[in-house]
């Protein structure tokens, strides 16, 4: 790899760097939601945060009681989306380095009833591939959720390996602040949220997904349709998505409730339909455990499957 992408080639990576990479094994980070634990990825990962905050925020708000896919269900949601947005514009990526408890403290309601006032009065106002993900469950009450990518690659496969080099470092999302401004040695931060949910003391779902800063909208839009909404896990992976970056709202037209699509044009003038589901809204593959009964469920948007195995 330092043959074709070090110092030689005009690359930034060395043999001391190779040899210094280590996994680092961290405590999840722990999201109260109602009567479940949701854990997901921690700092420096950004996505497990946006997730968590998501989440406490939908609690806040109340919502679950809305008919689902109905114009009232899909304003909120796209009310909540684009406040955990504009938490990431608010420093958020900085303090994943400079002060990760915060955000623990946050996902924990710190600092949150502002939000939550933000994406209520957003409420109000509206009125008028290639990463991949494993989650596996087993009737001995244990679960694991595993998410990986390459990126887009860069062309690169490594001898007698077989593994795709990825991009990473091309990659605007993940290098929010801007390219080469990561300090030498830094971890970097990734929007992948592999993600398990616990009830009493075992786990009864472990999901995740693909979708570069679509993953964070996806998870959380799958977690509220199985916590709160009670949708059936393929259903709950496969309903009409929404995602909103910045001030832009992108949705998916299918299966809504008659008007709902002017609604959201109406709220969002400059928002982008898609008429079919589509792999732009991310992948998001599931397992659930309930009543000692075990399923899964796939995102057809990527083409994902379930398999069982007997023991």
């Amino acid at each position: 790899m330092v043959n074709h992408f070090g110092p030689a080639q005009g690359g930034l990576l060395t043999t001391q760097d190779v040899a210094a990479y280590a996994p680092v094994v961290r405590e999840p980070l722990h999201v109260p939601f109602g009567p479940y634990r949701v854990l997901t990825n921690p700092p420096p990962a950004a996505g497990g945060g946006l997730i968590g905050a998501g989440l406490r925020i939908a609690e806040s708000l109340g919502i679950g009681q809305e008919s689902f896919l109905s114009r009232e269900h899909q304003l909120v949601v796209a009310a909540i989306l684009a406040t955990v947005s504009q938490i990431r514009l608010a420093g958020y990526d900085h303090r994943l380095y400079a002060d990760p408890a915060s955000i623990r403290a946050l996902v924990a309601g710190d600092g949150l009833p502002a939000w939550v006032e933000r994406a209520r009065s957003r409420t109000h106002e509206n009125l008028l591939g290639a990463t991949t993900h494993i989650s596996v469950i087993d009737a001995e009450g244990m679960a694991a959720a595993m998410t990986t990518s390459n990126g887009e690659g860069c062309g690169h496969v490594l001898p007698e390996l077989g593994i795709h080099v990825n991009n990473f470092l091309g990659e605007d999302d993940i290098n929010p602040a801007g390219f080469h401004r990561l300090a030498p040695g830094s971890w970097m931060s990734t929007m992948m949220s592999p993600t398990i949910v616990i009830a009493g003391d075992r786990p009864c779902f472990a999901l995740g997904s693909g979708g570069s800063n679509r993953i964070r909208s996806a998870i959380l839009q799958a977690l509220l349709n199985l916590l709160l909404y009670r949708r059936p896990l393929d259903e709950a992976l496969n309903a009409a998505r929404l995602h909103v970056e910045g001030s832009k709202l992108w949705f998916e037209n299918v299966g809504l409730d008659e008007g709902v699509a002017d609604a959201l044009q109406q709220a969002w003038p400059a928002a982008t339909c898609f008429e079919a589901t589509s792999m732009f809204f991310g992948g998001v593959n599931g397992v659930a455990s309930a009543d000692g009964r075990l399923s899964g469920a796939a995102d057809r948007r990527r083409g994902g499957v379930v398999m069982v195995a007997e023991s």
